[in-house]
């Protein structure tokens, strides 16, 4: 857990800087075509980091179900997993 916590806010600061660059690229007036490389590469930072957080989610959510004897609760678990994977592709055809 603490390995998983350490990568996603390693993460979360280096799409913080790539920010502030493209920012301080705005504020000087850099050409628009730099500015757009830089937000796509933020892009894919972003995508990757949802793509770590769903895939700890479903993982969490599976092996709960493995070992949840509760009708109940699998049911939750599953339902869980569902709306997370409605919203990410929700989502994702939103682009």
């Amino acid at each position: 857990m603490q390995l998983e916590k350490t990568q996603l806010l390693w993460r979360f600061r280096s799409v913080e800087g790539h920010l502030r660059a493209v920012i301080g690229m705005v504020e000087q007036d850099q050409p628009n075509e730099q500015v757009v490389y830089q937000l796509l590469a933020i892009r894919g930072s972003v995508d990757r980091l949802l793509e770590l957080l769903i895939r700890q989610r479903v993982e969490r959510c599976l092996d709960a179900l493995i070992h949840e004897t509760c009708p109940e609760r699998q049911a939750l678990e599953i339902n869980h997993l569902v709306n997370l994977y409605q919203y990410s592709r929700k989502q994702f055809y939103r682009r």
